[in-house]
C-alpha cells in the first residue's frame, strides 16, 4: 500500500466550474456527482478527461466488471483512479465544494 504521501492529490475544481455541480463526495480515490440541470455535461466530461490520474466515466459508459452502472448511488460521472492519485475536494477551511 502507497504511505499517505506517495499520494497524488487533484482537485476537482481545477476542472470543473462549481456551478457545474449539484452534488459531489468527498475525498478519495474515487468519486462521483451530480450535474446542475444547466451545466455543458459534454464540456465537463471533456475536462475531466484530461486529469492524467483518473479514468472518468459517463454513468452510461461505466465498464460492467466495475459492476456500478446500474448502482443507484452513482451519479451523472464517476472518476477512478489509475493508481495513486486522489480526488480532493475541497481546501483545508473552505465550505465544501457543492454547486447548486
Amino acid at each position: 500500500m502507497a504511505s499517505f504521501s506517495d499520494k497524488r492529490w487533484g482537485f476537482v475544481k481545477d476542472y470543473v466550474r462549481k456551478e457545474d455541480v449539484k452534488f459531489m463526495g468527498e475525498a478519495g480515490p474515487m468519486n462521483n456527482f451530480k450535474l446542475t440541470k444547466k451545466a455543458d455535461r459534454k464540456n465537463v466530461y471533456t475536462k475531466l478527461k484530461t486529469w492524467t490520474g483518473m479514468n472518468v466515466y459517463k454513468k452510461e459508459e461505466i465498464p460492467e466488471h466495475l459492476h456500478y452502472r446500474n448502482n443507484k448511488n452513482i451519479l451523472d460521472i464517476l472518476l477512478v483512479s489509475k493508481g495513486k492519485d486522489m480526488v480532493m475536494t475541497t481546501f483545508s477551511g473552505e465550505k465544501r465544494f457543492i454547486g447548486g
